[in-house]
């Protein structure tokens, strides 16, 4: 099992979005991927959570106990 961690910074959603892409056809069914961003940048999380889903993730989002940040927690689904 193999976590990746990919930091969705302000500023940087092309960015980002490229890195999302490139991760994601590394990953298999037993690995993680952990999406973080700004809580207030958690509206863009529809988008990022709408291309997992169409590449076969299961998607958990997930808020801290400070309010600050917002994840997105990926797990591709077994047999896609």
């Amino acid at each position: 099992m193999v976590d990746y961690y990919i930091n969705f910074d302000r500023g940087s959603d092309l960015k980002g979005i490229t890195k999302i892409l490139d991760t994601i056809k590394k990953i298999d069914e037993n690995d993680e991927l952990v999406i973080t961003m700004d809580n207030s940048d958690a509206f863009k999380s529809g988008f990022i959570r709408e291309t997992l889903e169409n590449k076969g993730f299961e998607i958990l989002p997930k808020g801290d106990h400070m309010g600050e940040k917002y994840k997105l927690i990926a797990h591709k689904k077994k047999g896609d």
